[in-house]
């Protein structure tokens, strides 16, 4: 069983207006509200026992007025949703809120619940509008993810999403639209907005062209609003990922890349993608529109280029500090293996070799000259660096020519 205890929050002030009593055990359940005031907000708090996992809230708003409905359903747990006044921009605060039907100002909202979810916290409903309006309110429960309002009984509902028949767009499938085939004129009237779409299956980039032809005397402006998805769901401004505006008789050229959140939503179905487009101008027009699609080769070989030349400049800088590195350690270890292949001679020895043979200049008998000068296996004595330098370009004693080891 669950209660609802609606709360009107007017002016900052509090005041219950009635509790009603509902049993989720039956299928489906409907209230009648009128909001008599303006800016008036209804709030629903929700208090649960165990039931059905799924809970579909649907309002839907009866008055026929012309003009579009503005108003917000939204949810949240533990707390009624409410507005942040310490954010600079007038937001709310809430955990869900129908944002399609918000944006696109319908007639039909709705809310789908997991209440095996946040099952100790209470739910919250609110109901935000500024117009007088008559509205329902109905809940199902169910133990699978229903679909929004049946699909309007214009689409297929596969895991609690509408699958449009063809025609047929929106989340619950409740907006006509026109199916385009791509590289092919057709004529369309645009009557305030209209929808077009195609379908289209691809995972590379790929580049759209837009054909405009009119015969109208005047030029018109066209909004255009379009959103690649692999769902049913309408061009927005919360979700929208290209807007652009043109004049008629124009060609647009749009460059789109495929998203990486793009999953298929069916398991039995292939990917395919949903090019929606959004037309609206300010008069009836009539076009003929074309839609063009082209793999953007372009970016892909330019891409591959840049990484091919960023992993050749890192092998190369790899290399060369390999190449320092090696060639410092060889020189390091050649002077360390010179100076262990020879020995220091003592005084003895310079008594009887008193010359260095390669710079025929005496040595200097002295402690700290000793270590500067190196006797060979071959018995003969030099100085330390003049022998190094001679073993840049020979590897044998400069006197006996006995090969060093």
């Amino acid at each position: 069983m669950i209660r609802f205890l609606i709360v009107i929050f007017h002016f900052q002030s509090i005041i219950t207006l009635q509790i009603l009593e509902i049993d989720v055990r039956q299928s489906v359940m409907k209230f009648n509200f009128t909001q008599k005031k303006l800016n008036q907000t209804f709030q629903l708090i929700i208090q649960k026992e165990e039931t059905s996992k799924y809970l579909l809230i649907e309002l839907f708003v009866k008055n026929q007025s012309k003009s579009s409905p503005n108003l917000m359903l939204l949810q949240s747990y533990g707390q009624a949703p409410f507005y942040d006044l310490h954010s600079p921009k007038k937001r709310i605060i809430c955990d869900n809120y129908d944002i399609n039907g918000q944006q696109q100002s319908k007639k039909y909202h709705y809310l789908q619940l997991n209440l095996d979810q946040n099952r100790d916290l209470q739910l919250y409903l609110t109901i935000l509008t500024n117009k007088t309006k008559n509205y329902y309110l109905q809940f199902t429960a169910s133990n699978i993810i229903q679909c929004p309002n049946n699909c309007n009984k214009n689409g297929q509902c596969i895991h609690g999403q509408c699958q449009c028949k063809k025609g047929f767009l929106d989340e619950d499938c409740s907006q006509t639209a026109q199916l385009f085939l791509p590289f092919k004129m057709q004529n369309i009237q645009i009557s305030n907005q209209q929808y077009i779409y195609t379908m289209f299956n691809t995972t590379s980039n790929y580049s759209l062209s837009l054909a405009f032809e009119s015969t109208n005397i005047n030029k018109s402006k066209i909004n255009i609003q379009m959103l690649v998805s692999q769902r049913y769901n309408l061009p927005c401004d919360i979700n929208n990922n290209y807007n652009h505006t043109v004049w008629d008789q124009k060609r647009v050229e749009i460059k789109l890349l495929q998203e990486s959140y793009l999953e298929s939503n069916f398991s039995q179905q292939s990917h395919q993608n949903l090019l929606i487009i959004k037309l609206s101008s300010e008069e009836d027009i009539n076009y003929k529109i074309q839609l063009d699609f082209q793999i953007h080769y372009r970016q892909d070989k330019e891409e591959i280029v840049t990484i091919i030349l960023i992993i050749t400049l890192t092998l190369i800088l790899i290399f060369a500090l390999f190449f320092i590195f090696w060639y410092c350690f060889r020189r390091q270890k050649k002077n360390s293996s010179n100076n262990q292949q020879f020995m220091i001679p003592a005084l003895v020895d310079i008594d009887l070799n008193p010359q260095c043979s390669i710079c025929l200049e005496d040595f200097i008998k002295t402690e700290e000259q000793l270590q500067q000068q190196v006797k060979t296996d071959c018995l003969h004595i030099f100085h330390k660096e003049c022998l190094n330098h001679w073993r840049k370009n020979r590897n044998t004693c400069p006197i006996c020519r006995k090969s060093f080891i």
